[in-house]
């Protein structure tokens, strides 16, 4: 996976692009306050249907609280919290995340298909989540 962040400084990364055997959109984050409202997200979209991906955890990269949902068209929704910042200036580089390094720090173990792109599949590759 390649992270960027805005030179300007910002949060850990605002764009990732992970490399994948089939095109298509990995994930959007959508960011809350805390841990709590993590949890509330997740519980409010599995009431709906939809399915848990990974989480609730908490990142080595960026180092921020989160959960990941399947969305309808199989790929995923992120929410997360408290994600580190990099002030402008800083000296940190992105850098790459090979297959197979844990990005994370608690939490359930990363599924084996986290970094695969099933847009392509559609609703029949994992299942049907109700609207």
């Amino acid at each position: 996976v390649h992270w960027f962040y805005p030179t300007g400084g910002g949060e850990h990364h605002i764009l990732a692009f992970g490399q994948s055997s089939a095109p298509g959109f990995h994930h959007a984050g959508f960011e809350v306050r805390n841990i709590d409202e993590i949890g509330q997200a997740t519980a409010t979209m599995s009431d709906k249907g939809y399915t848990l991906n990974w989480g609730i955890g908490r990142h080595g990269p960026g180092s921020n609280c989160f959960s990941y949902i399947r969305d309808p068209w199989n790929g995923m929704a992120e929410y997360f919290s408290d994600m580190d910042y990099i002030p402008a200036g800083s000296d940190w580089r992105a850098e790459v995340w090979t297959p197979g390094t844990p990005r994370g720090n608690w939490g359930p173990p990363q599924p084996a298909d986290w970094g695969t792109n099933f847009e392509a599949i559609g609703r029949q590759g994992l299942g049907e989540a109700n609207g």
